[in-house]
């Protein structure tokens, strides 16, 4: 999913630090950020914001963590979770490549891995012939 440079993406998602962590604060203490001991699930690559949020909506006794690395896809998700008032919801701007220093062992009830991004692109470089 290719997404316009929002200059203002890092404020607006440290401003709602009450929902997304841009730092690693919550790092190994995430059941204190949801300030209950639900079972949490953990979506990788949230795209739009559409499964998680349902999923949410549907079972509120339950915790869900997306994680994206993406600041400009993860503003998205933060607007539906705003706008639909969802507390079971926090997101994570971070490389879920390191979901295991940010979890604590068998924290973790349930991984979704829909369509997230199997490996980081190298840029587009042209390549010229020399003939």
């Amino acid at each position: 999913m290719r997404m316009r440079n929002k200059p203002w993406a890092m404020d607006y998602l440290t401003e709602n630090s009450h929902i997304v962590d841009v730092d690693g604060t919550y790092k190994t203490k995430i059941k204190e950020y949801f300030g209950n001991d639900n079972d949490i699930h953990i979506e990788v690559g949230t795209g739009m914001g559409q499964f998680i949020t349902t999923l949410a909506k549907q079972n509120p006794h339950i915790n869900y963590v997306g994680i994206e690395i993406e600041k400009n896809v993860l503003i998205r998700v933060l607007e539906k979770v705003l706008e639909e008032g969802l507390t079971n919801v926090r997101l994570l701007l971070y490389d879920a490549n390191l979901l295991d220093e940010y979890f604590n062992k068998d924290e973790v009830s349930k991984l979704y891995l829909n369509f997230s991004d199997p490996w980081p692109k190298k840029p587009s470089r042209k390549e010229t012939s020399h003939v």
